[in-house]
């Protein structure tokens, strides 16, 4: 018997609808919605509270993830502008923060998470000022091939630790295709993949495998520097973004931060 409400969709259809409903929840303090779905954002919502709650004074556990991001009808980021600046995936994580601490009473839990974001950002931000050699463009490989381009939490991750982003570089938003061909025409300095994890399919295994053997790509420069990525980097939309940003400028540049 299922342990959980499967509302007609599939399980990457089901997880998108419980977290835009749970944001909203969040955000607004209630929603219209279906009995159904409104068991399971209850669920969910209830799991997000405890977790708070548990972790509030552990800054490097805490998993609270931002807001769906909103986007237009071509699917591309719309980032919203407050008196004349746009407002970042960064932006939008300590909103979460701070209104998750605000829902448990935790305010000060939450001042203290921001105060640290905001020293971490500055630290990794005077290291890399005073790098003197040319920004180095990395290119991101995943099985999700579509994850990458301009406007994902990843763009901004790498543009925060110097790197330049070749997706995007080659002109692609996240959610498109990315092709062979524009990855022979980057060129990339070097090729940013999923770190092996313990649980891997053969398929996970093989993919890597596979795709670096094609004989389009051979003779880039990135082939010999592939660079192993957690997970929990890339695709990092918690306030350990600035972990995510030291971890990728160590792959660009060597262990210039200490990750211990």
């Amino acid at each position: 018997m299922a342990k959980y409400r499967k509302l007609g969709r599939n399980s990457s259809q089901r997880k998108a609808l419980l977290r835009g409903q749970v944001t909203a929840l969040i955000e607004n303090g209630k929603i219209v919605t279906t009995e159904a779905r409104a068991k399971e954002v209850k669920k969910q919502a209830e799991k997000l509270i405890t977790l708070a709650i548990k972790e509030k004074d552990n800054f490097e556990t805490v998993k609270v993830s931002a807001k769906v991001p909103k986007k237009d009808a071509n699917g591309k980021r719309v980032k919203e502008v407050v008196d004349g600046k746009k407002v970042t995936v960064f932006d939008e994580v300590k909103k979460t923060i701070l209104m998750i601490a605000d829902a448990v009473n935790e305010q000060n839990a939450g001042v203290r998470v921001i105060t640290e974001i905001d020293r971490q950002l500055d630290e990794s931000a005077a290291e890399l000022k005073n790098r003197k050699e040319a920004v180095p463009v990395g290119m991101l490989v995943l099985q999700m091939t579509s994850y990458g381009g301009k406007g994902c939490m990843f763009d901004e991750l790498c543009s925060k630790a110097r790197v330049c982003n070749g997706i995007a570089e080659m002109g692609l938003y996240n959610g498109q295709f990315v092709p062979k061909e524009l990855v022979v025409a980057c060129d990339p300095d070097f090729f940013m993949v999923s770190a092996p994890r313990q649980m891997a399919t053969e398929a996970s295994r093989n993919f890597q495998l596979e795709y670096f053997n094609d004989p389009a790509l051979q003779g880039l420069r990135g082939l010999n520097n592939i660079k192993n990525i957690p997970d929990r980097y890339l695709y990092s939309a918690t306030q350990n973004c600035v972990y995510a940003i030291k971890g990728i400028a160590n792959a660009a540049y060597g262990n210039i931060f200490d990750m211990s």
